[in-house]
């Protein structure tokens, strides 16, 4: 692996919210190409956060009604 100023993970959420990964495992592949350890990319809430910064990154349409339910429902519950 060579010499990198910036983590694996530094450069997943990088990947993820610049919209040129389409799934994880796309992004993980990129890391790989880049000399990154695509491994250290895991655990539940570290894929749903990127699942989410790639779609909010392709459908910005859908994440901000997702932001704008979501902003009701608290509303609502305080």
């Amino acid at each position: 692996m060579s010499q990198q100023t910036q983590s694996t993970l530094e450069r997943a959420f990088e990947l993820a919210s610049a919209g040129g990964c389409r799934t994880v495992t796309e992004l993980r592949l990129t890391l790989r190409s880049e000399g990154f350890d695509p491994d250290q990319v895991t655990g539940p809430l570290l894929l749903r956060q990127l699942n989410g910064m790639i779609e909010a990154a392709r459908f910005p349409e859908r994440a901000a009604e997702k932001q704008a339910a979501r902003k009701a429902s608290q509303r609502r519950n305080e």
